[in-house]
């Protein structure tokens, strides 16, 4: 159960909520040489966005004042415990964009649409959704979803490839359902809760780029369903348990993180039609303890990793399908590093206190060994607490 957790965190850089300050004005990241560009303050009439502009290589994040901290620790002088937060867009120069300011850190940032022109929110305490518009920093849809003593809401993310709906996972008893709602709150689609041949689903999924077909974790490998629900594959995945759909790795190829039978996710690829599995990494051992996600850019893959105690890091998959911990510059020694995504021959990281609070995002160029702050620490002071590479 715990690496199932710790997996689902790494899939949508879920870290504890914190919050921000009023800030108008606007910095260049670290080492960017470009002008900084204006930031829209809270009480323009409009937006100085370029929003044709945004694309590969931009980030949308919350930020707070407050400092990082970690679990057990005792907050500093001036900590506030539900802050307001500020929604920031950031360019691939690092130059900072206010999108919204809002009032507390109760909503957490969970997706960014693909036609990249919404934001995704959920306060989990009341399970309530909202929709923000990046152009003008407006609430523009927001709907509580129906929970119960035995009805929790678990994940909420956009459907590919515009996000023109909402997908919503929940468990329901002692089981796990995916939901469609419309972006006003209508329930559209109950998605099959267990497939005869490869058990019930597990609370994963991945849509497929277009956004036709959806990947549903299940207890023993996959099940493939159209986006009307019909179920159209079932896949068994040997001498593991509760799979982790990740992504299409390729045209009819799924990538997933299926457990072992101590609990130790591992990396596999999934050759749809064919059924035919093929282990990506190795068997995990310590340092690593586990393999949850997996990135492929010019200078190779990038492996997610989980370490002991809450922490996870960046891996670099080897010939022999080991992975060897990487050393990002400039991250404090001791932190967790998330993968948000990846643009040309960089990854867009996310550093943040191991089951603690998120800290910087920076981008880091494996080749040149070199990494760029754009948001958060030592740029701006403050947290990070939740960050989204364009979709």
């Amino acid at each position: 159960m715990q690496s199932r957790i710790a997996t689902a965190r790494s899939l949508v850089i879920g870290v504890l909520v914190a919050a921000c300050v009023a800030t108008t004005a606007v910095a260049v990241g670290a080492s960017s040489t470009a002008r900084a560009p204006l930031a829209r303050g809270a009480q323009a009439g409009a937006s100085s966005i370029p929003t044709w502009e945004v694309g590969p290589g931009w980030v949308l994040a919350t930020w707070n004042q407050n400092v990082p901290i970690g679990p057990g620790q005792n907050p500093p002088p001036g900590y506030h415990r539900n802050p307001p937060q500020d929604v920031f867009l950031v360019n691939p120069q690092g130059g900072r964009y206010l999108v919204a300011r809002q009032r507390n850190s109760a909503f957490n940032l969970t997706d960014w649409s693909g036609d990249g022109t919404r934001a995704l929110f959920m306060d989990s305490a009341t399970s309530r959704l909202e929709q923000l518009d990046i152009a003008t920093g407006a609430t523009v849809d927001s709907f509580k979803l129906p929970t119960s003593n035995s009805i929790f809401i678990e994940q909420a993310t956009y459907t590919k490839p515009h996000g023109l709906a909402i997908l919503v996972t929940s468990q329901w008893g002692s089981g796990q359902l995916l939901q469609r709602y419309s972006p006003s709150g209508k329930l559209l689609l109950d998605y099959p809760r267990s497939f005869s041949h490869s058990g019930k689903f597990d609370g994963h999924f991945a849509s497929s780029p277009d956004g036709t077909e959806l990947a549903l974790g299940t207890g023993a490998g996959m099940a493939l369903v159209g986006n009307d629900g019909t179920v159209l594959a079932q896949y068994g995945v040997p001498h593991t348990r509760y799979c982790m759909p990740v992504r299409w790795w390729a045209a009819r190829v799924v990538l997933l993180s299926c457990e072992s039978p101590n609990y130790t996710p591992r990396l596999y690829e999934l050759q749809l039609g064919t059924g035919a599995v093929s282990p990506l990494t190795a068997v995990p051992k310590p340092p690593d303890f586990g393999d949850v996600n997996a990135w492929s850019i010019e200078s190779g893959v990038y492996v997610q990793d989980l370490g002991g105690c809450g922490y996870e890091y960046l891996a670099k998959l080897q010939p022999n399908h080991t992975t060897t911990p990487v050393t990002v510059p400039h991250v404090v020694r001791g932190y967790s590093v998330y993968v948000l995504g990846t643009n040309d021959d960089q990854l867009a990281l996310l550093s943040t206190i191991a089951c603690g609070q998120g800290r910087s995002v920076v981008w880091f160029d494996p080749e040149e060994d070199t990494t760029t702050v754009v948001l958060g620490p030592p740029l701006i002071g403050g947290s990070v607490v939740n960050a989204i590479t364009f979709p």
